[in-house]
């Protein structure tokens, strides 16, 4: 989701809450956003805010960002006993933790394990969390249909705009697949909901609007490059975030 450009004060507000809503698990050029579950025998357990379960190598991951200061028992192989200790982070290979009032480091290789201490909270006021957090980022992109277009397209990015039905089960669960999709093109797409209140709304007939949903792909220059009105696949996706970077589409729209 993009803190750039033309943003409104609501969008910022709300992007706002969402950073300090859930932890960020960072991979190559994706970063899953949810709960941190554990690490142990080389793998990161996390769980997104749809309750997917990923559990990824440590060469995979570039980082792990924690809303807050985590308790965790750590066990490593430099000590016989586990510890209580607080879990920072994890970057370039270590986490990065806090003894009582001193902050130190370990390298993943002398790491056993990393559990979430039991004082903490249960992974049901975590999923809440995560929860709260996807609520907070659909109302960030979302707004009512402007009489023009023009200031919601970004120059630079590529610029989504899902006009969306808020009856439509495809369109919530496209536009939340198109949303996450943006938020793993670190910073490079921006996607925006706007809500067709009805059959009545003048919005239909300003922008030539005869089905819903639909995705309109902009390219970087603010040109419009791909309607997706019909089919509304992960390739069909796919297909129009590659024609919005080259700048023109080679075929129909899907």
């Amino acid at each position: 989701m993009s803190r750039r450009g033309r943003s409104w004060g609501l969008m910022l507000a709300l992007c706002g809450l969402l950073s300090a809503a859930a932890d960020d698990l960072v991979l190559g050029e994706q970063t899953l956003k949810g709960v941190f579950v554990s690490f142990g025998k080389g793998q990161f357990q996390f769980q997104t805010w749809d309750g997917k379960t990923y559990r990824e190598k440590t060469l995979n991951v570039r980082k792990l960002v924690l809303d807050k200061p985590l308790k965790v028992v750590l066990e490593t192989r430099s000590r016989k006993d586990a510890e209580t200790v607080l879990l920072k982070g994890f970057d370039s290979g270590q986490f990065r933790l806090q003894r009582g009032e001193r902050d130190a480091v370990e390298r993943e290789s002398q790491v056993r394990s990393v559990a979430v201490h039991a004082s903490e909270q249960s992974m049901t006021d975590y999923m809440e969390r995560a929860k709260q957090a996807e609520s907070a980022a659909v109302a960030a992109a979302e707004m009512q249909v402007p009489e023009t277009l023009d200031d919601l397209v970004e120059m630079g990015l590529i610029t989504v705009l899902h006009f969306h039905q808020p009856d439509s089960v495809t369109s919530t669960r496209q536009g939340s697949y198109c949303r996450r999709l943006a938020e793993e093109s670190q910073g490079r797409m921006v996607y925006k909901r706007l809500t067709v209140s009805g059959p009545d709304d003048p919005a239909l007939a300003r922008h030539g609007l005869t089905t819903l949903p639909q995705f309109w792909f902009y390219s970087r220059s603010r040109k419009l490059v791909t309607k997706l009105t019909e089919r509304f696949t992960s390739e069909d996706f796919e297909n129009a975030i590659k024609a919005a970077r080259r700048g023109a589409d080679k075929g129909n729209d899907p």
